[in-house]
């Protein structure tokens, strides 16, 4: 994970804890969540901390660090990350450069030379992060040009990576048209 990423999540902690001051829509996570979910935690640490997450209806500020979580080699985060992106994890604006590095990441990743399992995870990966942009929406601060053009990067990867990995890759690219179609 890029430190300019670790910086923008950090950005976003300071912010949401100053949102939360004046009465956010959403609640901001707590610390414990926050650590809870970084690197050097352990398995287990970080599945109850997920389990946390998911227990609560709305929870900002972790968006991209869930998406990372996709593809952890732990089965059980992985299950408990994608629990907590389908329904209490809210991405804020504040997030989408964060996720837009990540997507471009993640594409440039898919373009290696993977196991079928690993492309699987690179696969939900870009499904969410195309799912948390959709949720965002065009009318947020983000630039609505930098969120079609890795949107467009999505739905090219086909014509990036070799034919027997497309099928591998097609729930994302099916996601990234829609969210596209929306953002005009």
């Amino acid at each position: 994970m890029s430190s300019r990423i670790e910086k923008e999540r950090n950005r976003v902690r300071i912010e949401q804890y100053n949102l939360a001051q004046d009465g956010p829509i959403m609640t901001p996570p707590s610390s414990d969540f926050i650590r809870g979910i970084e690197p050097d935690q352990d398995h287990t640490s970080i599945v109850s901390t997920l389990q946390g997450i998911a227990s609560h209806e709305s929870v900002t500020g972790v968006a991209v660090r869930c998406l990372d979580l996709l593809n952890d080699g732990n089965e059980d985060v992985r299950n408990w990350a994608a629990e907590c992106l389908s329904g209490s994890v809210h991405p804020i604006d504040e997030e989408a450069p964060a996720m837009i590095e990540f997507m471009e990441e993640t594409i440039k990743k898919c373009q290696g030379n993977e196991t079928a399992e690993v492309r699987r995870r690179f696969n939900d990966q870009l499904y969410w992060a195309a799912t948390l942009i959709g949720r965002l929406g065009v009318d947020g601060p983000t630039d609505p040009a930098s969120l079609r053009r890795v949107l467009d990067e999505v739905i090219e990867l086909p014509t990036r990576i070799a034919a027997d990995q497309k099928e591998t890759y097609a729930e994302a690219i099916k996601r990234a048209e829609r969210v596209r179609q929306r953002c005009g």
